[in-house]
């Protein structure tokens, strides 16, 4: 147990470093802002926007979470594997399938945390922003979501990033 939390430190220590890191940390406030301030303006701006648009909007937005952390992943494995530092773990005290699961385990909660993030910030941001009228009935998106609703997609949509990750990871040749 203690070479993973050694492991952890590490990776906390190379956030500023790796650029893959930091945009997993940075990558639900980016997302957040949008979704949150970017795109409501857009709205107002477009005008009367079809039901249907803003639900694809909200939709595509939330789901893509637990991909892009997945996505990440997947080409930080591949980068491992052609800078052969997958190797050097190999001598380590932790096997290659041990460092595997530990970042995989790693964006796995990375991921729930930027879910909540996303979500649960949009509810508390722009609840009065996603709102469509269908057949003169008003529906509030974001008021069906409670926060176990969050909580629960938050830790489902967190299951793309190992499937992502792996079927990225065992197709790719090399970073290329």
């Amino acid at each position: 147990m203690r070479k993973y939390i050694n492991l952890l430190k590490y990776e906390f220590k190379t956030i500023l470093k790796d650029a893959t890191n930091l945009f997993l940390i940075l990558y639900p406030f980016i997302l957040l802002i949008l979704i949150g301030l970017i795109i409501p303006l857009a709205f107002k701006k477009a005008g009367n926007i079809p039901a249907f648009g803003i639900i694809l909007v909200l939709v595509i937005s939330l789901s893509v979470g637990g991909f892009v952390s997945g996505a990440l992943l997947g080409f930080s494995l591949i980068e491992n594997i052609d800078e052969k530092t997958i190797l050097s773990i190999a001598v380590s005290p932790i096997r290659v399938e041990g460092y595997t699961f530990f970042k995989i385990s790693y964006t796995y909660i990375l991921a729930i945390i930027s879910n909540l993030i996303i979500v649960g910030g949009l509810k508390l941001i722009n609840n009065d922003v996603y709102i469509v009228q269908i057949n003169n009935q008003t529906i509030h998106l974001l008021d069906n979501f409670s926060w176990l609703h969050i909580i629960v997609f938050s830790f489902v949509n967190g299951l793309l990033v190992p499937s992502v990750a792996l079927l990225i990871a065992s197709l790719a040749k090399n970073k290329v």
